[in-house]
């Protein structure tokens, strides 16, 4: 349990540690190309070393050497074997499952408890095949989807279909209304794949054609249309993985809270499919502002400047804006308890029922500040207050609520405590000491 105080403005430079899910694309894709792949400057998480460490069980050569990890790809070709010990961590799984997909002839074993675990959930939901006396084969893939009420395919979906239709060169389109957390698709393309990525629609007319036809009662509706070509080879890269949008978030949202702070965070994710939060604390009243944007290695990133705000504003906050930023739901729901007014953050309803323990964990600590709350069908209802009130907060082992709780205990009138607060460094290695949290 640890005790947190109110703390002095936050000034300088800071940067974060590299998106944690784009590490592990770039693992994957310097496993599957054809020579050496360099991470550069990249720290070690628990789920990034289990992914490491299950890429070398499977004769893929992999070092590591100040902060660079290096792979020797085995080319979309090779093999693996069929006694498997998965590694931890869900993303990781996920992927490794994807890469074993591609061998489809092959009797997987994946222990004796296997065929009752949650992992023969995946394996049921996600991918085709069957079990065959406690072994899984691997059906051939299924490269079908289905669009969410939002009108863009599911973001586990998308990249198991993407990296299977990689692994058996087939070709693979999605025409979506939008995209959301596609950093994959820009990565494909870093490293060779055949891979291209259209937007038609209004983003083609400028602002007085969109006016007109507006005025007019057309309605222009957007498409992305994603185009994977069968891909032969893929070719190693060296590659920097812009810093993680999360932990940006809770520096950018701490030092809007803290009177006099003044920061610069360096290389942070800009994904427009990814780092909606940024827009989101903006329209909030954060002073905020992007600078030095560069597009590389696949994907944008740029620095933030960020000072103190007076008070942030309520707003609401839904649809694609939100889906672009649901990692961050719960650093929202703190700079709403400190805003002017109400604060509804309305999630798709599967979105939201996917992330109910999440909402009333974060609720039930909210309230223990004194913030009025609500958790409905779609997401949550939030009444800020001027002064947010310590308390003893208990984070259920979430890493993301734990690290929200951290921002509100740092600009919270009085001394609080955390319980659980250990889980947050194994997903966001630092950000606690540089939160100011001993």
């Amino acid at each position: 349990m640890a005790g947190i105080h109110r703390g002095h403005a936050l000034k300088g430079e800071y940067t974060c540690h590299p998106d944690r899910e784009m590490v592990l694309y770039a693992m994957t894709l310097g496993a599957l190309a054809r020579g050496r792949t360099l991470i550069e400057d990249c720290a070690q998480t628990s789920e990034q070393i289990a992914y490491i460490q299950w890429l070398g069980a499977n004769q893929i050569p992999c070092t590591r050497k100040d902060k660079t990890w290096d792979i020797e790809g085995a080319g979309l070709t090779g093999s693996f074997s069929p006694l498997q010990t998965l590694p931890t961590g869900e993303w990781a799984q996920f992927l490794a499952l994807c890469m074993l997909s591609r061998d489809h002839e092959t009797l997987f074993d994946f222990g004796a408890e296997a065929e009752s675990s949650p992992l023969a959930i995946i394996l049921k939901h996600e991918f085709t095949g069957q079990w065959d006396s406690g072994r899984w084969i691997f059906g051939e893939p299924s490269l079908q989807w289905k669009l969410s009420p939002a009108g863009e395919v599911p973001h586990r979906q998308r990249v198991r279909i993407l990296l299977q239709a990689l692994l058996h060169e087939r070709t693979v389109a999605f025409e979506e209304k939008s995209t959301v957390r596609d950093q994959l698709s820009g990565m494909l393309a870093y490293f060779g794949a055949p891979i291209t990525v259209e937007t038609t629609g209004s983003e083609e007319l400028d602002e007085l054609a969109r006016r007109m036809a507006r005025m007019q009662g057309q309605k222009i509706e957007r498409k992305v249309l994603t185009r994977l070509a069968p891909c032969k080879t893929l070719s190693g890269k060296e590659l920097v993985i812009p810093g993680d949008p999360t932990e940006a978030c809770a520096l950018a949202l701490l030092a809007s809270l803290l009177p006099d702070s003044d920061i610069m965070i360096r290389m942070v994710d800009l994904n427009p499919g990814r780092a909606g939060v940024f827009t989101a604390i903006k329209r909030m009243g954060a002073n905020l502002e992007v600078s030095q944007k560069k597009e590389r290695y696949g994907d944008q990133f740029g620095s933030l400047r960020v000072q103190s705000c007076k008070r942030p504003v309520g707003r609401k906050l839904a649809g694609e804006l939100l889906m672009t930023c649901i990692e961050e739901v719960p650093l929202l729901a703190v700079a709403a308890s400190f805003a002017d007014g109400e604060t509804i953050l309305r999630l798709p309803e599967h979105v939201a029922l996917r992330e109910r323990t999440l909402l009333e964990t974060l609720a039930t600590n909210l309230k223990l500040a004194g913030v009025e709350v609500g958790v409905y069908e779609e997401g949550l209802v939030v009444r800020g207050r001027e002064e947010v009130d310590a308390n003893h907060f208990d984070s259920a082992g979430i890493p993301v609520v734990g690290l929200a709780l951290a921002v509100l205990a740092r600009a919270a009138h009085g001394q609080s405590e955390i319980a659980g607060l250990d889980c947050v460094p194994a997903i966001f290695p630092e950000i606690l000491a540089k939160l100011g949290v001993q």
